[in-house]
């Protein structure tokens, strides 16, 4: 695990977190604290409030319906008052001739009693009489009813008066077999001890709906005779309809069954269940308050209640009847709980406005209040930030400062990038150097702090990133966040950035004896610019450096090893290894071992790419790649080239004696080769995927086959190029063996790997190649 991974508990800040904790939680606190305690009284004062009007409500309703209850059974009075007088003055004998005083007794009732509708006397003989008000035709007038014998047949006789108690018409209407001793009013009356009350029925002819109060008579003759008057409901609902029950209140009579005997929606409930009274129950859709009230009262008998319907309260009473009782006719009163405590809603939400105002002004002065203190605690942290990123510095460079040989060029100093990385926070740092006439730079150590590796080789030549090297050498401190995007970077990001992913780098140029010897790079900086001042530390450090390697350069005795020109020669591409280049092409080369093999192999890895969609798409890709590498191969003078599958093999040269040129020659091809990849991979958007290994050594060459006969190499030469090659876990890195690099690190800059295992041979040693000297 990296030392960054490890948390250290102890190491939080608790002091800043009670600091923040009281800046913060403090002022919300107090805000919270006012808030509860106005809700407190809010709530307290509307509970009360409601409470107090709630049964203040009850006590209303209560003395209502004891007021309701009395003025409906004045409603109903007529009914036991007219039969107890019935029974003292209609005991004479009936006949087909009119009862007199029945008649006489009926229209008076009619005229000054408006909710009777009718009178009814019939005897166990079958006789029968009817008076009624308001005959057809004749609004303000009367009706006589008899039924009787008309010659064969059974008829009721009408006698037809006006409003001034004038006879202007009789007649005969066929009884259709009318017998009133089956009738519910009449067998109800004979069997009760008292007066009785039979269910609702319509008139469909009048469209009232009524009901019949009945008593029995002991006429003179001995018979018995039913004497009934019949009340109409229509008026009793007109009547309920009318009570003014808080602001929308409503008003029923229901029997203990739920059927609708007067008010709330009682002419609705009647034509829907076509004047059926055994049908006109409370209807759940439109009377779901009086249901409650129903089922509550069978529960807890009569009284007020609260009950809760379509998302409100209602205040509700229920008593029975005492007219009704026999029926089990019960009034039912209910209205909402908004009609008699809306001012306590009111006087609430005008309370909570006010608080509501209090409370936003005491929410803005903790806003200030908190926002004061985060402002100051944010100058404190980042002053904490600033000592605390100094003392880093200083403790990084103390650690440097204490490196032996910090300023050896020969000794390498992977601190300078760690350190770097650690207090920039950057994903990756690398430091470069000019090489040349300034236009190569090298990536001499490269630091991933994600993976705690270093990598080093890469190469980057000036006629590919011309601006970029432009913009090194102006000396000043370039950031981008987007390098992807941005003229300027877009090739260095394409080239070394993208395989990393990374995208955000801070450029610090490296100074020295009056000119850019170099750059320090720090890519996905979470300190972004201001870490430009570390790096320019180390980059201080680097360009002393740079110096002494110039320096050592510049003094070593030993000449640099050179290419020496040659011919032109045709180096083969497809048939294998058949021409050595200074030789005759039908030369046919002997079979045996070969001491000094200079060979690179080339591996290439799967090719991610965001433009083309399938690997066909890549193949005028791969065509050029080709093709460049042959034109390198001939400029370089190769013994061959040669693909087999997604691996390039390249022979400097074969000999039997020690060819230093020919592995000059082919370091130089695997540098080109390297370069003109990079760039045509970048061009293409193809992250770069191939890795190159070198070797000198034997191998065992002969000409296999005939017509034509091939010349074929292999062992340990090859084997071990194709081993550096694999190895690698950075793109576009040359690793060569320790054979190689002897005879190469006078002319090339290298920068040892560490130990290197062969299958056969054992532990060897081996080298990432950088560039030319």
């Amino acid at each position: 695990m990296a030392v960054r991974e490890i948390v250290d508990p102890a190491g939080t800040d608790a002091g800043q977190r009670r600091r923040t904790l009281l800046q913060v939680g403090g002022p919300i606190l107090g805000v919270v604290l006012v808030v509860a305690v106005i809700l407190g009284v809010t709530l307290h004062s509307y509970v009360t409030n409601r409470s107090g009007v709630l049964a203040l409500a009850r006590n209303m309703f209560i003395i209502q319906q004891a007021q309701i209850t009395q003025q409906v059974s004045d409603y109903l009075g007529p009914a036991p008052a007219t039969a107890a007088v019935a029974q003292d003055i209609l005991t004479g004998q009936l006949s087909d001739q009119p009862p007199q005083t029945f008649m006489a007794y009926g229209a008076s009732m009619l005229r000054h009693v408006p909710q009777v509708e009718s009178f009814y006397l019939s005897d166990d003989t079958g006789a029968f009489w009817f008076i009624d008000r308001n005959p057809a035709g004749m609004p303000a007038g009367m009706e006589w009813v008899h039924l009787m014998k008309a010659g064969d047949r059974t008829v009721f006789r009408h006698w037809y008066y006006n409003d001034r108690q004038e006879l202007f018409r009789t007649e005969d209407v066929d009884a259709k077999g009318y017998d009133p001793r089956v009738r519910a009013w009449y067998t109800g009356a004979a069997g009760a001890k008292g007066l009785y009350w039979a269910n609702p029925y319509p008139i469909r002819e009048t469209g009232q709906f009524v009901v019949t109060a009945s008593t029995k008579i002991k006429t003179s003759n001995g018979h018995m005779a039913i004497f009934a008057i019949n009340i109409s409901l229509n008026r009793l609902t007109e009547f309920l309809a009318g009570i003014r029950i808080g602001n929308s209140g409503q008003a029923i009579i229901v029997d203990t069954g739920g059927h609708v005997v007067a008010g709330h929606e009682m002419l609705t409930l009647a034509k829907k269940a076509d004047w059926d009274f055994g049908r006109m129950t409370l209807d759940p859709q439109r009377q779901l308050v009086f249901e409650r009230t129903l089922a509550m009262y069978h529960v807890y008998g009569a009284g007020p209640r609260i009950v809760h319907a379509r998302g409100e309260d209602y205040v509700t009473i229920a008593s029975p009847l005492e007219h009704g009782r026999q029926r089990g006719w019960i009034l039912l009163l209910n209205a909402p709980e908004h009609d008699f405590a809306a001012f306590t809603r009111v006087a609430g939400r005008q309370n909570l406005v006010f608080s509501l105002l209090i409370v936003v002004l005491a929410a803005i002065l903790a806003g200030f209040l908190v926002r004061q203190s985060r402002k100051t605690e944010r100058i404190y942290r980042v002053l904490q930030g600033e000592r605390a990123q100094r003392r880093g510095e200083n403790q990084a460079l103390g650690d440097i400062a204490a490196q032996p040989d910090l300023f050896d060029p020969n000794r390498e100093m992977p601190i300078l990038t760690v350190r770097t990385a650690e207090l920039a926070k950057a994903r990756r740092v690398s430091l470069w150097r000019f090489l040349g006439d300034d236009d190569r730079l090298l990536c001499e150590d490269a630091y991933d702090r994600d993976e705690d590796a270093h990598s080093t080789g890469v190469e980057l030549s000036h006629g590919d990133l011309a601006p970029f090297f432009d913009m090194i050498r102006a000396g000043e401190l370039v950031a981008t966040a987007d390098a992807a995007n941005d003229d300027r970077f877009k090739v260095f990001q394409r080239l070394y950035m993208r395989g990393f992913g990374s995208n955000a780098v801070v450029i610090v140029p490296i100074n020295a004896r009056g000119r850019v010897m170099g750059m320090v790079a720090l890519e996905d900086a979470e300190l972004g610019r201001s870490s430009g001042y570390l790096a320019g530390l180390i980059g201080g450090i680097a360009a002393v450096r740079f110096v002494a390697a110039g320096t050592a350069q510049e003094h070593d005795d030993r000449p640099a090893a050179r290419i020496a020109p040659g011919e032109p020669v045709d180096v083969h591409f497809e048939e294998g290894f058949l021409l050595a280049p200074h030789g005759d092409p039908n030369e046919v080369m002997p079979p045996g071992r070969y001491p000094m093999v200079s060979i690179a192999t080339i591996s290439f890895g799967d090719a991610t790419s965001q433009g083309p969609q399938n690997d066909f798409d890549l193949l005028p890709l791969v065509q050029e790649i080709a093709a460049q590498v042959q034109d390198i191969a001939r400029e370089h003078r190769l013994y061959s080239v040669q693909i087999i599958g997604h691996r390039l093999y390249l022979v400097g040269g074969i000999g039997k004696e020690p060819d230093r040129g020919a592995v000059l020659r082919l370091a130089d091809a695997v540098l080109a080769i390297r370069e003109a990849c990079l760039i045509k991979l970048a061009d293409a958007d193809v992250i770069s995927s191939f890795r190159i290994g070198l070797d000198v050594g034997n191998a065992i060459g002969a000409t296999l086959g005939h017509d034509p006969g091939l010349f074929n190499l292999w062992g340990d030469a090859l084997q071990k190029s194709e081993l550096l090659a694999e190895s690698l876990s950075d793109a576009g890195t040359i690793q060569v063996s320790e054979a190689a690099y002897i005879l190469l690190r006078d002319a090339y800059l290298f920068r040892p790997r560490g130990l290197f295992y062969l299958p056969r041979s054992g532990v060897t040693r081996s080298y990432i190649m950088a560039g030319r000297r």
